[in-house]
């Protein structure tokens, strides 16, 4: 039985899952937020089950999942950093790679710390 129904609006369409835990219904918007890309970010979530509380625990925790996904991915930006010296917003913002953006030795750091 789902007692939790998660709705995320992806550039693609609306996903809706169902989940009968919070943990599960955690892991699986986290899933499908992680396949968005980071400039799409943030994305309309809507959390709906019997206890308010635990809806509005969830819609905090998938905004802080957004939130800490686009810090990840534009960290760098800021003037001074290794990979981007110069501090132009233009440079910061080119396409690069996840794998580029968390190979920088404060990105090891910020991850691996959380």
């Amino acid at each position: 039985m789902a007692g939790i129904a998660v709705s995320i609006a992806t550039p693609q369409g609306a996903r809706f899952l169902a989940s009968s835990s919070a943990r599960e219904a955690a892991l699986k918007a986290e899933s499908v937020i992680a396949t968005i890309a980071w400039t799409s970010l943030p994305v309309s979530v809507s959390v709906e089950c019997a206890n308010p509380d635990m809806a509005d625990r969830l819609m905090n925790y998938l905004a802080d999942v957004q939130m800490e996904r686009l810090l990840a991915e534009v960290a760098w930006a800021y003037p001074g950093h290794a990979s981007n010296p110069t501090g132009s917003v233009k440079e910061a913002l080119s396409p690069t790679s996840a794998s580029e953006v968390f190979a920088t030795p404060t990105m090891r750091r910020w991850v691996s710390a959380r």
